[in-house]
């Protein structure tokens, strides 16, 4: 695999980080709530998650149902997404190998507020 990107969130400002983090050559998995609230849906990947896959500038981000169809997609080089209640994050980070040797940003998945240090 490649290099892989966990971004929590798919609405219409982190799109745009989304798309040019897929332009670059990055893996991508996208985590979206259950019921997303974008404002801009015709411009946010999170409206995948009622339509089953969203394009954005002829790039198509899709829904996959579970982990073994979200790492197929990535595999084939695609733009994923799944609904954050679907999968507790770590358990396919290192299920699947893709924590090898790397520093996994932990607290910005979790669904508690961080507290201040």
């Amino acid at each position: 695999m490649k290099r892989l990107v966990i971004v929590r969130g798919g609405g219409d400002i982190a799109t745009g980080t989304i798309y040019k983090l897929y332009q670059c050559g990055f893996q991508v998995l996208v985590l979206e709530t259950a019921a997303p609230s974008a404002i801009r849906r015709n411009v946010s990947f999170s409206e995948a998650v009622y339509q089953g896959e969203q394009t954005v500038e002829n790039v198509t981000c899709i829904l996959a149902k579970d982990t073994d169809q979200a790492v197929s997609l990535l595999n084939e080089g695609k733009l994923v997404m799944l609904k954050e209640d679907v999968i507790p994050v770590i358990a396919v980070c290192v299920r699947y190998g893709l924590m090898k040797n790397r520093y996994c940003p932990v607290r910005l998945l979790r669904r508690e507020p961080m507290e201040r240090e």
